[in-house]
């Protein structure tokens, strides 16, 4: 529902900017100056008045006045699409400031560019919580993707090289990693949550030549199946960390088909 909520003020956004520069142009076509118009009795006076000078239009000059009239109303409907965009633009501000977490932002940012007509897709890595929180990465991350609708979401199960900053952690003992295994399992759970019709899913675990792939929601059940196949087969083997040093190199490419999931 927030997603669909800021789509729905960027609509509003949009479409007053739209409006606002579709009546400059017309106000653009009209002759220069305003008209100011005063009753004399039974009588209406009509001028023109650019800057300091005021011109008398004879009632002859009926179109003159037309024009400059018509012209007025414009003006006075552009006033009033900017007094709301100033509304909805400060609303907006508020609402930033309301919610301001990393994960809002993000919802915030992506609902631009999807309004913006650009493609939102997604590279993520199962383990990244460390050690007993796959679940709870699972779901808040299924939770955050049914939310934003990507079209394309790329798993790389996490590995720490030596080099990366999160290694001087694991050596510390402040990010215990998961077991491959366990980043399979997390894995799952995030296909089963997934609720975002035609995305597209591919999951790679590297180190145990593992790739899961497919269209959700009608690939689901296959590769649910897929899981669980990998899980059950690993299940009974001693566990794999994917901790690697500078002598290790190891790429999604090193896949080989006869070993996908």
């Amino acid at each position: 529902m927030y997603i669909i909520f800021i789509q729905n003020i960027l609509e509003q956004q949009k479409q007053l900017n739209k409006s606002i520069e579709n009546y400059k142009k017309l106000i653009n076509k009209f002759p220069s100056g305003k008209l100011q118009c005063f009753k004399n009795g039974k009588h209406i006076k009509s001028y023109k008045v650019n800057g300091n000078l005021k011109k008398y239009i004879p009632t002859k000059e009926s179109a003159t006045i037309e024009k400059l009239a018509l012209k007025k109303y414009y003006e006075s409907c552009l006033d009033d699409c900017i007094k709301e965009k100033e509304l909805l633009d400060r609303f907006i501000q508020d609402i930033q400031q309301l919610y301001g977490c990393e994960e809002e932002k993000s919802q915030w940012q992506i609902a631009r560019m999807q309004q913006a007509g650009l493609v939102f897709n997604a590279h993520i890595m199962t383990g990244i919580a460390g050690r007993g929180r796959g679940m709870e990465n699972a779901e808040k991350t299924a939770e955050f993707f049914n939310r934003t609708h990507p079209e394309r979401i790329t798993n790389f199960s996490l590995f720490l090289h030596r080099r990366a900053p999160l290694y001087q952690d694991y050596q510390t003992g402040r990010f215990v990693p998961a077991s491959e295994l366990d980043n399979l399992i997390e894995d799952r759970r995030l296909i089963e949550l997934l609720d975002v019709p035609g995305l597209v899913y591919d999951g790679f675990h590297d180190m145990l030549k593992v790739r899961v792939r497919g269209t959700l929601p009608q690939d689901k059940e296959k590769m649910l199946k897929q899981f669980d196949e990998a899980i059950e087969k690993y299940r009974n083997e001693p566990p794999v960390y994917a901790v690697l040093g500078d002598e290790h190199e190891f790429s999604s490419n090193d896949v080989s088909t006869d070993r996908i999931a």
